[in-house]
């Protein structure tokens, strides 16, 4: 009965590390997609959506790092936080070619929707 207690908590704690991480990419999408909108509009769109996100993701970011390597086994999170800690310094320092910057965010964004859709939807029940 106690290691079903211990596995049921440490995956509530992983789905809640996925959502963090889960909520990281989707603020790094919606920093990557308005960019491609011309920039009439992309301000409005980093406004309306993007700055309601940010405050959010922030703490999420840090959650997701704490809890990842809390739950250093499970490779995806540790793997998922040294991407992040990738975009936070091509972020930060704009190095690279333009397409390298703007294409940054989105392939993480997507690559954070991939792995906690793999998560949620085949390896939870595993784990």
């Amino acid at each position: 009965m106690g290691t079903d207690l211990i596995a049921a908590r440490r995956r509530k704690q992983c789905d809640f590390a996925y959502g963090c991480f889960f909520l990281t990419g989707l603020f790094s999408l919606v920093v990557g997609f308005a960019d491609i909108f011309p920039q009439s509009n992309a301000g409005f769109f980093a406004l309306l959506i993007g700055l309601w996100l940010a405050i959010p993701s922030c703490v999420a970011a840090v959650v997701g790092i704490v809890l990842s390597a809390k739950l250093w086994r499970h490779w995806p999170l540790p793997f998922l936080s040294l991407l992040m800690a990738l975009v936070l310094v091509v972020a930060a320092t704009e190095t690279g070619p333009i397409t390298f910057y703007k294409a940054t965010p989105l392939a993480y964004g997507i690559t954070c929707m991939v792995f906690v859709l793999v998560w949620f939807l085949r390896f939870r029940k595993f784990f």
